[in-house]
């Protein structure tokens, strides 16, 4: 979904713009683990990198993922499910 982002409750936010490599995901599983189901995590991304973060943390994970683009960034808003 892209967009306007449904209202819900975020429990965290990241800010994964300055990071390379594998580091994202790796912070991203953590705090998705500590996570209940149904709380949302926002991370903070960039153009380059939230394609990879989107697939990788989307249905086949089993969570939703919806992207809100802004003028410097991209907000994905992670809900575990």
């Amino acid at each position: 979904m892209t967009g306007q982002v449904p209202c819900r409750e975020i429990v965290s936010t990241l800010d994964v713009r300055d990071m390379i490599c594998s580091k994202p995901i790796i912070k991203i599983k953590i705090l998705l683990k500590k996570m209940a189901s149904s709380e949302t995590l926002e991370v903070l991304a960039t153009e380059n990198n939230y394609h990879d973060l989107q697939r990788l943390f989307g249905e086949a994970q089993g969570h939703r993922v919806d992207v809100a683009r802004e003028t410097d960034m991209v907000k994905l808003y992670i809900t575990k499910g």
